[in-house]
């Protein structure tokens, strides 16, 4: 009788340090789903983040070269930064398409305010001097928000 006495005494102990082990791991497991669906979470919002930031680089660093090189006056292989004689749309279209934004460029003094409306996404403006009048204008680079020139949409 002794050695079945040992036997339950055993099993139960067994049994109870198995439901013991339960219990201490279900708060343990709740505190891992919590931390991963939390990562998930920021991970998601930082990657939209990423994609509205690259937008907005891919726009500062196409309008910079049409500015510096893409739209200004040439003369013997020499470019004159900011001075823009006339904006040549087939070397906008061309680096909006290699820089995967649909780009417009609009011009203070022939478009005014009016040229920019809520069709564009995110609009940057820049200095030039226009003309062989050499007047000082804004010019003013914009890319559509819903839809890149791949087709995407603005996040990605």
């Amino acid at each position: 009788m002794d050695s079945q006495y040992r036997t339950e005494k055993i099993l139960h102990t067994r049994a109870f340090v198995s439901f013991d082990t339960l219990i201490a791991i279900l708060p343990v497991m709740i505190i891992l789903l919590f931390a991963i669906k939390t990562s998930v979470m920021y991970g998601n919002f930082s990657d939209e983040k990423v994609a509205g930031t690259s937008e907005y680089d891919r726009l500062v660093s196409s309008a910079d070269y049409l500015v510096n090189y893409g739209l200004v006056k040439k003369e013997s292989g020499k470019y004159y930064p900011n001075w823009i004689i006339s904006v040549d749309d087939a070397e906008v279209k061309k680096i909006g398409d290699a820089s995967g934004l649909d780009l417009q460029v609009f011009l203070d003094s022939t478009d005014g305010a009016n040229g920019i409306n809520s069709d564009y996404g995110t609009c940057i403006y820049r200095l030039i001097i226009y003309g062989e009048k050499k007047n000082i204008e804004k010019i003013y680079f914009c890319t559509n928000g819903a839809d890149d020139a791949n087709g995407n949409g603005a996040s990605g």
